[in-house]
């Protein structure tokens, strides 16, 4: 009996998803209203088409949100030596911040969207996760019986709710000449986040970020992920 040879998968739905981010992030930057019609067509697909990929608005911010956080988390594979835990974790922030700058125009952007509280809840959530992976490296120093999942959300809405503020702020510096800093951003954060975590005494000056750092990768973040969502349900 003749097998039937495997077929090549599809590209079309993938450039279709591509393409509608990549309008998406565009639209965002400039100061125009994005609806799905006005996106679909900039795209150069149908209603039907974006349909077929998103629910809503929504769906697309969320991806361009995780997107944006899973890039900064997936460099840098390997932990070099002479490094600490809280330097790593510093080292995070930094980066974050330095791609919440770099793209700050497509961000603030999206924040006229008319879109539900759920994709301010995804970039919750995604940052969210970027903490409950630095709870992971500092286990040793995390206080006793500490809820790490709420304490993650915690955070991380802490830390969403401070992104926003810094990019509509970051648009009147901008547009009154003032030069903008990740940095700035970077140890605002940090100053606000428990000594537990950054490993800096509370009222002490936040030290320049580590250089050469590593980046948290998403094959280390992801294996440990079971074992201690078990550990925060007993906590």
């Amino acid at each position: 009996m003749t097998s039937i040879p495997d077929r090549a998968p599809d590209p079309r739905p993938q450039r279709t998803r591509a393409a509608i981010f990549a309008v998406a992030q565009e639209m965002g930057a400039e100061d125009t209203d994005v609806t799905v019609n006005a996106l679909a067509q900039r795209a150069g697909v149908s209603r039907a088409a974006f349909y077929s990929h998103f629910s809503s608005l929504d769906d697309v911010m969320c991806g361009i949100i995780e997107q944006m956080v899973e890039q900064v988390m997936e460099e840098e594979p390997e932990v070099p030596a002479g490094f600490t835990p809280h330097e790593l974790v510093c080292s995070e922030i930094y980066a974050m911040c330095d791609y919440v700058a770099e793209h700050r125009a497509v961000l603030r952007g999206m924040l006229t969207w008319k879109i539900s509280h759920r994709a301010y809840g995804s970039m919750v959530d995604m940052f969210s996760k970027l903490f409950k992976y630095g709870y992971r490296l500092l286990d040793c120093c995390i206080p006793e019986n500490l809820p790490r999942n709420e304490t993650a959300r915690f955070h991380g809405g802490g830390v969403a709710e401070m992104l926003v503020a810094w990019l509509r702020k970051s648009e009147r510096d901008a547009a009154e000449g003032r030069t903008l800093s990740s940095d700035v951003l970077a140890e605002s954060v940090i100053r606000v986040l428990p000594s537990w975590y950054t490993g800096i005494e509370i009222g002490a000056p936040v030290p320049p970020r580590p250089q050469g750092a590593p980046l948290i990768p998403v094959s280390e973040r992801g294996s440990h992920g079971a074992e201690n969502d078990r550990k925060d349900t007993t906590a």
